[in-house]
């Protein structure tokens, strides 16, 4: 699933569906991925175009300003979180 988003992302992006839309909530799928602990999503998500990732922006905040890191912590998946830590720290 995950390539074929990859495929399609050029696509998706040239009809205003940008890998950072958010919805009504103001939730990207970065923070979808964060909430469910879908962890190799989350890393995919997250990993830069050149290193055949989505390059998710991880600073958007929802709503009430949260970004998908909190997602992780609030729902309690360590893996995910620490994805999003291994990420900020590159």
């Amino acid at each position: 699933m995950v390539k074929l988003l990859l495929d399609a992302e050029p696509i998706l992006s040239g009809a205003g569906i940008g890998i950072n839309r958010k919805d009504r909530l103001g939730r990207t799928v970065l923070h979808l991925a964060s909430q469910f602990g879908l962890t190799k999503l989350t890393k995919t998500l997250l990993k830069d175009r050149q290193s055949g990732g989505f390059g998710a922006d991880c600073q958007v905040g929802d709503l009430i300003n949260q970004r998908p890191i909190h997602y992780a912590i609030a729902f309690k998946h360590e893996e995910t979180f620490e994805a999003h830590l291994d990420h900020l720290i590159e």
